[in-house]
């Protein structure tokens, strides 16, 4: 439930949304916050990362926390890989 947590962190319009999926393009840096269309692209990129964060801070589970930092890039964690399989699933 908390693997998308980080996509809170600013506004994402549908119509971003669907422009960051179609236009595939180089995300900027995790920070400093963007606007607009580059700050959509930003949040889809690294809202795995702005998730974490936002468990760590609130004093949430360390596994939990790494489990939504990599649930798009599961880089061989059998957990992240699932839960990235039901995500693309829905």
């Amino acid at each position: 439930l908390l693997h998308d947590l980080g996509k809170c962190r600013r506004r994402y319009r549908l119509s971003e949304r669907i422009a960051v999926h179609l236009l595939r393009t180089p995300p900027p840096a995790p920070e400093p916050e963007r606007s607009g269309l580059a700050g959509a692209v930003q949040l889809a990129a690294h809202h795995g990362a702005y998730g974490a964060a936002m468990i760590r801070a609130a004093g949430g589970s360390e596994c939990v926390a790494d489990l939504v930092a990599r649930h798009d890039r599961p880089g061989g964690d059998a957990w992240a890989e699932v839960l990235r399989r039901i995500d693309r699933g829905t």
